[in-house]
Formats: C-alpha cells, structure tokens, sequence
C-alpha cells in the first residue's frame, strides 16, 4: 500500500467543509477546473449545499480518481482546497480546523497567493514528515517540523535540527531491528549500524553485493554533508562566544543540509520498509 502524502484527518475535515459550503454544481466544476473527473457525470439533482450525505459521497468519488502518494495528483486536489480556503472568509472558525489539518500535513495556506504551499516550499518534507507519521517517529515527526519552521528565520537551529533527524531516524530503526543504539554514538556510526541491517538494493538484482556498498557509499557521503554543515555551523555560529552581528550561515546553507536529510531519512524509511515485506 503506498503511503499518502496527505492524511485521512485532512481528506475527511475537507470534504466536510465542501459538502457544507457547495452544491452539487460548484463541487463539479471546481473538482473539473482541477483536472479531476470521474465515470459518473450524470447529475444527482442536489440543488444545494447541506444535502450532506450525497455532497459527500460525490467528493468521496473524485477522492477515488487521485493517487494521493503521488505529488502530481495531491496538487491538483490541493487546487480544489485553495478555491475552498479562499471562499471562506480569513478569521472565519470554519477556516481552523482547515488550518490545523493542512499545519498537520506540512502544508500552509497563503492569502496574499492563494496557493496552498509546502511549508518551507519542498515536496521533500511533506513526504519525510508523511514517513515519519507511517512508522510512528513522533521525534521526527517533531524535527521535520521544527526545519519547516526554522530554515528560514533561524537558519543554524534548522542545520542541527537536520543532523538530528538522522540521528532519530537511524536509532529509531535499530530499536525496531531489535539493536539497541550506543547512548554516545555519533551520526556516522549509528548510519554504519542501521545500513548493516537495511537491504538498500533490491533482493532480484544482479551484483547485488556490490550495488549495496555502491548505495551504502552513497549514504554515507550524503550523511557527511549534513555533518560537516553542521561543523561549520558550530565554528562559524553566534555560539561560542561569537558576536550576534558577525557574519553566519544563512538559509541557503540550511535548505541544503534539511533537503539532504529529509531526502536520506525518507530513503532509510522505505528501505527499512522493503526489507520487512
């Protein structure tokens, strides 16, 4: 089963507001605009909004049409959601628990756009904090939101912040390997660990034992880029007795180092996944 990049609470808490606020027309016309049909164009005669049940059913069969563990297909919905957003008045309540659903997701909503956007504009963390959500993380699940938050007003907190997310996610893996982490291991020996008891390349494949050290090399350089971003961010930081005007690191360097880590925590997470099927 692939894993939805937005969830059931979100899919839900819309099509609620949507069978509250449209008539059968409207729901037909934006889920079009959006390039989303499904088999059965046939009017079913509700005149108005509030015939809940059947506005209901109608969003359940456009729901059905999309393959929401593709980015592609969850931009078209979320074209339907931003129609939704801005035809509900800003500070209305009924805009909240919309809100909240889309914060949950790592997604916002901008009114000056009108664009529902990943928070910190990547893909990539809405798919990390999707596969942290899978496998029950809630620390990494905490970290990819606090970078989606950081990266750019507080740029040094979201490199550490980036390193740790390995980190979680590798001893979160070992725990669930049976494999306890060493309390004082470094970033680079808890991923030596997991990638010991992670199949990185698939089980059919020719050479396979050279494609896993090519992949596990791989990783790793990966894993040392975050790190040595976050050593330059130690030496070069307002920390250390440095003053707060001197010149640091800036959000570009961040992007960098939580791209990378969302990108090799996402890789460790479906290859743990494969290894267990």
């Amino acid at each position: 089963m692939e894993r939805l990049l937005i969830s059931r609470r979100t899919l839900h808490t819309f099509a609620q507001e949507i069978a509250r606020s449209w008539d059968e027309r409207e729901i037909r016309l934006t889920f079009a605009d959006a390039g989303i049909e499904h088999s059965d164009e046939a009017s079913w005669g509700v005149s108005r909004a509030g015939d809940h049940h059947l506005l209901m059913e109608l969003v359940k069969l456009y729901y059905g049409t999309l393959d929401l563990s593709s980015w592609h297909d969850l931009q078209r919905l979320l074209h339907v959601y931003e129609k939704l957003m801005h035809d509900i008045s800003r500070g209305s309540p009924r805009r909240f628990p919309l809100q909240n659903c889309l914060l949950e997701d790592g997604l916002e909503y901008s009114d000056k756009s009108r664009r529902i956007r990943a928070r910190g504009d990547s893909p990539v963390l809405v798919e990390a904090l999707s596969a942290a959500r899978e496998f029950s993380l809630d620390t990494v699940e905490q970290q990819v939101r606090r970078v989606q938050s950081t990266m750019h007003e507080d740029p040094e907190l979201a490199i550490g912040t980036a390193k740790e997310m390995i980190e979680g996610c590798c001893k979160s893996l070992l725990e669930q390997k049976g494999h306890e982490p060493p309390p004082d291991a470094d970033v680079h020996e808890l991923m030596r660990r997991v990638l010991t008891v992670v199949a990185l390349a698939p089980p059919a494949l020719p050479n396979q034992g050279r494609v896993n050290e090519m992949l596990r090399k791989l990783t790793s350089n990966l894993v040392s880029a975050v790190h040595t971003l976050g050593e330059l961010r130690n030496a070069y930081g307002t920390g250390h007795g440095r003053s707060a005007t001197a010149p640091k690191l800036e959000a570009r360097h961040a992007k960098f180092a939580v791209y990378v880590a969302a990108a090799v925590t996402i890789w460790l997470l479906e290859s743990h996944s494969a290894t267990s099927r």
